[in-house]
């Protein structure tokens, strides 16, 4: 299973990190954390070869960094969207979002 969590820093992001790293052995967790972030509730998970941090840094604009991750197959390890779909795949992938987000 693989997990994305987008407040790994704060308390209900920090516990929800420990919670699947202690219950589910096959997790593997994608955090983001912003520049100014507190480490003292995610120190223990640096290390962790079942997490990884992608650092988020503000743009001249104020806008952080977006990578869609994806996996065209089961089993496959995740890559950026935008380098490694094909432009089908990546149709379908905005279809998906899409399809969620019009409900």
């Amino acid at each position: 299973m693989q997990v994305l969590i987008t407040g790994i820093t704060g308390f209900v992001g920090s516990h929800m990190a420990d919670y699947l790293l202690e219950n589910v052995p096959d997790v593997k967790i994608f955090a983001t954390r912003r520049w100014r972030s507190k480490e003292e509730h995610i120190e223990h998970l640096f290390g962790n070869d079942r997490v990884v941090f992608e650092e988020c840094e503000p743009t001249i604009n104020g806008i952080d960094k977006v990578n869609f991750m994806f996996s065209a197959n089961p089993g496959n390890p995740l890559s950026p969207l935008a380098e490694t779909a094909s432009g089908g795949e990546k149709s379908r992938v905005l279809l998906a979002i899409k399809s969620i987000f019009s409900v």
